[in-house]
């Protein structure tokens, strides 16, 4: 078991060490003075190891400013080596947690394979309070303020390395991992319904069989059925309706499904 001003100073101590290795790699003095500067602006100096409080500062800052990629090998670095004594009362037993928990990466055209695939590795770990806002953030004041803050980073931690590079930027200055979700569910979710639409449709009246298997055919239209579900508004008014239009819907699916079979079951169309 680590003690905590221990965790805070290897902490710390990786930081600088990863710092100095990325100015020196990359030579941009520039960034390393005007980084230092806006630090010392929140308190924060360089000469000292830091709080508890203050290293998830530094943490969140330097992932602001744009070093996300050192963000993210220090927490790969820091999760199977360190475990932080935390009062059992207020925070859950210590994990080794991994930066990844899909491997889907999210683009500007797969958001709900993403966004799936994400909600259940978050789930699996502990976290989905987070992402849906039924876990706020507590004052700063409360003892639980600074577990609350670890454990939201980690979720922050597993978004970032789950979106492609020109998606980062958009959503590193979020203050909570309960935000960053949000932006993309409103940037990438249901953004231009009606052309995602009509670009599903399209792709689902052009899949055939082929050399498909019956089996695979009718996963890979069972696929684009739930992406289309997921674009079409389906609010009804009356329940009766609601339900015809659906058993009108799955007759149409169904003679679809056989119009895309191969020839030789023509004899069971």
């Amino acid at each position: 078991m680590v003690s905590e001003p221990e965790f805070c100073r290897r902490l710390f101590c990786l930081f600088c060490r990863r710092l100095f290795c990325l100015f020196h790699r990359r030579r941009r003095r520039g960034w390393f003075l005007a980084f230092r500067r806006r630090l010392e602006h929140r308190g924060i100096a360089l000469g000292c190891a830091p709080s508890p409080r203050v290293s998830c500062r530094l943490l969140s800052f330097a992932a602001a400013f744009g070093a996300s990629s050192l963000v993210l090998v220090m927490a790969e670095e820091i999760a199977p080596k360190t475990d932080v004594a935390v009062d059992a009362s207020v925070a859950p037993k210590s994990e080794n947690l991994p930066v990844q928990v899909t491997s889907i990466r999210l683009t500007k055209d797969n958001y709900l394979s993403w966004s799936a695939a994400l909600e259940i590795g978050i789930t699996s770990r502990g976290r989905l309070s987070y992402i849906t806002g039924a876990k706020p953030a507590p004052s700063k004041s409360d003892p639980q303020w600074e577990n609350w803050a670890l454990e939201d980073s980690q979720v922050k931690v597993w978004i970032i390395s789950s979106v492609s590079a020109d998606i980062q930027p958009l959503i590193l200055r979020k203050p909570t991992s309960f935000e960053m979700w949000n932006v993309l569910a409103r940037m990438y979710g249901r953004k231009k319904r009606v052309l995602c639409t009509y670009q599903i449709k399209r792709n689902i009246y052009a899949l055939k069989q082929g050399d498909l298997s019956v089996a695979s055919y009718f996963a890979a239209l069972k696929t684009k059925w739930e992406e289309l579900d997921y674009h079409v508004e389906d609010n009804w008014d009356c329940g009766s309706d609601h339900a015809r239009h659906w058993e009108m819907e799955w007759m149409d699916r169904t003679f679809l499904f056989l119009g895309g079979l191969r020839d030789e079951f023509e004899s069971i169309r």
